[in-house]
């Protein structure tokens, strides 16, 4: 995780300013297009040099974390790697339920019905798409036509 010396915390005080999460958004945005273009193991990389970039502790980084922590679970799901990808996309919906923030909710909660779909577990997936109906859900089509 980044640290700051105190020089530097107080020159300013709210974590987007600082360069370090900056970083970390532009990473994370590289890390969605390498997993799209099936660079997987790529943005893998990425996504946790972004990781590392975040402070937790910083209320304001939670919406970014949250993004981050579901974009590593799509990687890890287009690996085929389902328990690493639940693990982060219930990390993404913890965070988010946290912060409130209803999209990224939506989203973690349809990722991880993909990953139970992956399983076979079609029940279960069901039961998560259904939690925010029939106002907070997403589509679950993510086929390009």
């Amino acid at each position: 995780m980044h640290t700051d010396s105190p020089a530097s915390s107080s020159v300013s005080s709210s974590p987007e300013s600082l360069p370090s999460f900056a970083e970390a958004v532009s990473l994370t945005s590289k890390a969605r297009q390498l997993d799209a273009r099936g660079s997987h193991y790529e943005a893998e990389r990425t996504y946790r040099s972004a990781l590392d970039l975040i402070d937790p502790s910083e209320p304001s980084s939670h919406p970014a974390l949250a993004n981050l922590c579901n974009g590593l679970g799509e990687c890890y799901l287009h690996m085929g790697k389902f328990d690493d990808a639940e693990e982060w996309f219930a990390k993404s919906l913890e965070i988010s339920l946290a912060i409130r923030d209803l999209k990224e909710i939506s989203a973690s909660r349809e990722n991880l019905a993909r990953v139970q779909r992956s399983k076979g577990e079609l029940m279960k997936a069901k039961a998560l798409q259904m939690l925010g109906a029939p106002d907070d859900m997403r589509c679950g089509n993510y086929t390009v036509r």
